[in-house]
């Protein structure tokens, strides 16, 4: 029996998604959040009271490690939404090999894919790309301006005589910069897709030969984007940082809920073209929950 292209090409893409599609747990994000916030705080506070001699007192001490934790709340922040850009844009481009594939698949077996196409057209990551790239340079932007205190701070220079808050004001707006940039369309991203590969794998019920495959449910939904609107205004952007776990848990969970509907469709294809299964599939990702993280960030 013939070997068919296009049910290789799905196999393929499934048993390959661990090298696109990354599940990052929420509470490892908040511990990346928190956490280090904590350490720079004490390890500052210790570090000033042990050279007593490079301020004129306390004050400027706790003000200087506030100003340290509030830029690395700034880097971190920005390093989970660049990751979150990223993953998202990852997760769009196998998509669109993975609709390509089941569509080339129908056609093969002589299906009417006019539909599938229909929906496949109006998926593209042309704004991903620039969206991540930009992201990134937010991010980078930010950890120049800590690295730049650190170094002052290293060589013992009284970053309080350069004005060392614009640096907090200046990481904030770009942190914001990058949000409003960036967050709405991520944020928004798993439940629109969701429902967009619902409507697609509807339309493949109906049109793929000799399958039984009921249609991937739509399981991700979207909150009232004028509450999240007035709560960002409110609370003067620090809602970005709920608004990122929000959007983290409706990715993992748009991930989970396809990657259910694949390993099945996968299965009912591959016995279909006379196959009996896969010997396995796992995953490519560091088994630990953190290093995945930063595997995923970079």
């Amino acid at each position: 029996m013939e070997r068919n292209e296009w049910a290789d090409r799905f196999v393929d893409n499934v048993v390959r998604r661990s090298d696109w599609d990354t599940i990052t747990k929420t509470s490892v994000i908040t511990l990346v959040l928190v956490f280090p916030i904590v350490f720079a705080l004490l390890f500052s506070f210790y570090v000033f009271y042990e050279n007593p001699d490079v301020f004129l007192d306390s004050e400027n001490s706790i003000l200087v490690a506030l100003v340290v934790s509030l830029v690395g709340e700034c880097f971190l922040a920005s390093l989970i939404l660049f990751s979150l850009t990223a993953r998202t844009h990852r997760h769009l481009r196998r998509d669109m090999l993975w609709m390509d594939a089941l569509i080339g698949y129908v056609d093969s077996k002589g299906g009417d894919s006019e539909r599938l196409r229909s929906i496949r057209r109006d998926v593209n990551d042309r704004w991903w790309t620039v969206k991540t790239l930009f992201s990134m340079c937010i991010w980078l932007s930010i950890a120049v301006i800590l690295g730049a205190i650190g170094i002052f701070m290293f060589y013992r220079v009284n970053v309080l005589d350069m004005d060392i808050l614009n640096a907090v004001y200046l990481s904030y707006a770009l942190l914001l910069i990058q949000f409003v940039f960036t967050t709405g369309t991520t944020y928004r991203f798993p439940a629109k897709h969701d429902d967009m590969q619902h409507k697609f794998t509807k339309e493949l019920q109906k049109c793929i030969p000799g399958i039984d495959q009921p249609a991937m449910g739509h399981e991700v939904r979207i909150g009232n984007r004028i509450i999240h609107i007035i709560l960002f205004v409110v609370t003067l952007g620090l809602y970005s940082i709920p608004l990122l776990l929000l959007a983290n848990h409706g990715m993992n969970k748009h991930i989970r809920n396809q990657w259910k509907y694949e390993t099945d469709l996968m299965m009912k294809i591959i016995r279909n073209e006379g196959g009996i299964g896969v010997e396995g599939f796992g995953s490519n990702q560091p088994s630990n929950a953190f290093l995945r993280f930063l595997k995923n960030a970079l």
